[in-house]
């Protein structure tokens, strides 16, 4: 079977032309030739050669003016120079996603198209997305009685903030985010304060995000999960 599997990936690779073939060598991350699934697909990050430069962000003026010229800079760049592989993308029918920041383009195709890209001229490289598994922390034992604060501590005091909440301002109405792998959102001391709970029933539109959609591991939650989720023992984070 590994030797087929070898072969059909070597025939993939014929159909180029020798230059593009070469070109998309030096170009392809061995990963993705390494892949046991030749005839299905694999995620691919690719990264342009065009490369936005520090030089529009200013180190004098507003500082909000000073950070739109280089948004500005970072978007204009990755409109230019992705248009051309995102029109051939959608031509061929590939699935993808645009990242201008790092100008780069994210792609889920097969091994034949993964080389094609590579051996375009505006393309730096072609990276292997694969997903990538982390042991999880041991638990650390409880200690009996866990101690109580002493005083608020010095960075507090230094911004302030107890004159602030002789104020009477608490933090009440601000809204805050978290992130992290899970979530149990009605948790009680997480319930009330929850954006999307208004006492008697919760509404997730708009108050959660599943940033996770597709891992070739396990997930007890699922992904693009429409609830918050606890998948490990999270509780109130």
């Amino acid at each position: 079977m590994k030797a087929m599997q070898f072969n059909a990936r070597f025939a993939l690779l014929l159909t180029l032309s020798a230059g593009a073939a070469s070109a998309a060598q030096s170009t392809l991350d061995p990963r993705l030739l390494q892949d046991n699934s030749v005839a299905g697909t694999q995620a691919a990050l690719i990264e342009f050669k065009a490369q936005a430069s520090p030089l529009p962000l200013a180190t004098t003026g507003d500082y909000l003016a000073r950070r739109g010229v280089w948004v500005q800079h970072l978007t204009a760049l990755a409109t230019q120079s992705q248009a051309p592989l995102l029109q051939w993308l959608q031509t061929k029918g590939v699935e993808y996603r645009s990242y201008w920041i790092a100008n780069a383009v994210w792609v889920r195709a097969d091994l034949a198209t993964l080389a094609e890209i590579a051996a375009r001229s505006e393309i730096a490289y072609v990276h292997a997305d694969a997903a990538r598994t982390m042991a999880l922390p041991m638990p650390e034992p409880m200690p009996y009685g866990l101690p109580a604060p002493l005083a608020v501590e010095w960075g507090v005091t230094r911004i302030n903030a107890p004159q602030v909440w002789a104020a009477g301002i608490t933090g009440q109405d601000v809204v805050i985010a978290g992130q992290d792998t899970g979530y149990q959102w009605n948790h009680p001391a997480l319930r009330d304060k929850y954006r999307g709970w208004n006492g008697s029933s919760a509404d997730h539109n708009y108050n959660w995000r599943d940033a996770i959609h597709s891992n070739a591991g396990g997930n007890p939650c699922g992904f693009n999960a429409a609830a918050p989720c606890d998948d490990n023992n999270h509780g109130t984070h």
